[in-house]
């Protein structure tokens, strides 16, 4: 099966399938990943949305959360309302009409799915697993807001790890999104770079990942009308209305949403899980759990009361991978990672250098993805930007890479022009021996 027929350039309203971020959000990741980090002082818009968070946040009959979307309209007047008033959403905050361009991107989905059936079978087993979860429901008052989706998969082509991505961002006819309406919120996440320098001094790690963060989390009732999607199983069947009941991925203030419950967790309940007490706020990298310990006790200990303080708000955790034999032999086989790696988690592509942690030797390594790129501007930032290393250990290969983005600024080079004989040589050069890079193993504790 050919994947990548699926990442020709379109339009946004014809996509169905995205293989890959585009090439400036990737480079702005890569120049900031060794940047030293910068204070963050909370705006009043972040203020206000920790206080929104505060008092409209609720626990449901099973103890998970129940949130509010932060609407920028309505929390900074929410903010000086009581609180049963805050619970009275606006009436559409400011959005025009989206149900016409939802239906538009459904035919154009259905158009381009239709010609990869296991794609489509896929697509729909997705859908069909969000429905019987109980993450949406068909639904039975009109919608205020429609989000068009389309797929994301991975290079690798492994239909199994397909994820659809609802495009909060879609223009609507007052020229605003959903996400244009809503508050990012406050950076939350714990880099993972410090996660793994802390972890490196203790002799025993286990990481594990969330299972389904974002829609182990409800959206309030009100806010849900926000939330309809359109969807069919197949192209002769009738169009039917959707409304998504959890956080939603590709909405911008999910991941505060999601990391803000993480912290609320930690506060309202680690007091009876005193070992995992502050690991939800300090060694959680959005849906990534890292923790270290200087003995195997104390390792097993701390897997316990993380895997009881996330159950009390009904979460779990899979992808166990850990150095200590006696933890994974705790974790049925299924639960477990089976290569473990510190690739970005919201990144739709498989990294040029990925970190990997071999847990038997203990070490770190990268295993490269260099794929034939044009040898123009933009085929060399596309892979440069790629180029993953939170321990820092590269630092002459990404310094070489950053002089080289340099140079084709300053020579002021269009996009698809070709680079010059000189600098072509240079390029080919380090492309060749960028997999040599795969020798490398740093031990891991140190």
């Amino acid at each position: 099966m050919d994947i990548s027929s699926y990442s020709l350039a379109q339009p946004l309203t014809s996509l169905a399938v995205t293989l890959s971020p585009s090439v400036d959000s990737l480079l702005r990741q890569f120049w900031t990943i060794e940047e030293p980090s910068v204070p963050l002082i909370p705006t009043t818009e972040d203020e206000l949305c920790n206080h929104w968070f505060t008092h409209t946040t609720t626990r449901d009959v099973s103890d998970r959360f129940c949130v509010a979307l932060p609407f920028k309209d309505e929390i900074s007047v929410g903010c000086n309302k009581n609180t049963a008033d805050m619970n009275a959403p606006t009436l559409n905050h400011g959005l025009g009409e989206s149900r016409n361009l939802a239906l538009k991107r459904l035919y154009n989905l259905e158009q381009r799915l239709s010609k990869n059936a296991d794609l489509y079978d896929a697509y729909r087993k997705f859908m069909n697993e969000y429905l019987s979860l109980g993450h949406m429901k068909l639904a039975t008052r009109p919608g205020k807001y429609f989000i068009p989706h389309h797929a994301v998969i991975k290079q690798d082509g492994d239909l199994s790890k397909i994820r659809v991505v609802f495009d909060g961002s879609a223009p609507l006819s007052s020229g605003l999104s959903l996400n244009d309406v809503l508050c990012v919120g406050p950076k939350l996440q714990t880099d993972i770079s410090n996660l793994l320098l802390m972890c490196r001094t203790r002799k025993f790690m286990f990481t594990a990942d969330l299972v389904k963060m974002f829609r182990q989390i409800q959206i309030r009732e009100e806010d849900c009308v926000y939330q309809h999607i359109l969807w069919r199983q197949f192209p002769d069947y009738e169009v039917q209305e959707f409304e998504l009941l959890t956080i939603t991925y590709g909405l911008t203030s999910s991941p505060y949403l999601s990391i803000r419950c993480l912290h609320e967790l930690d506060m309202r309940e680690g007091h009876k899980f005193p070992v995992a007490k502050g690991s939800l706020i300090h060694n959680t990298c959005v849906d990534d759990i890292i923790i270290g310990r200087d003995t195997e006790e104390e390792l097993l200990v701390a897997q316990d009361h993380i895997i009881r303080l996330l159950s009390t708000a009904g979460c779990t955790l899979k992808k166990w991978c850990s150095n200590s034999e006696k933890l994974i032999n705790r974790v049925p086989p299924d639960d477990r990672a089976q290569r473990p790696s510190f690739d970005p988690k919201d990144e739709s592509t498989v990294k040029v250098l990925g970190l990997h942690w071999n847990t038997q030797s203990d070490t770190f390594g990268y295993h490269t993805n260099i794929k034939e790129t044009p040898l123009t501007k933009r085929g060399v930032l596309s892979t440069i930007a790629k180029l993953f290393d939170p321990i820092g250990a590269l630092g002459p290969t990404i310094l070489w890479a950053k002089g080289f983005i340099q140079v084709l600024w300053q020579d002021q080079f269009d996009w698809d022009t070709s680079l010059s004989p000189h600098l072509r040589t240079q390029w080919e050069q380090f492309a060749t021996e960028l997999p040599s890079l795969c020798n490398i193993s740093l031990n891991r504790h140190y």
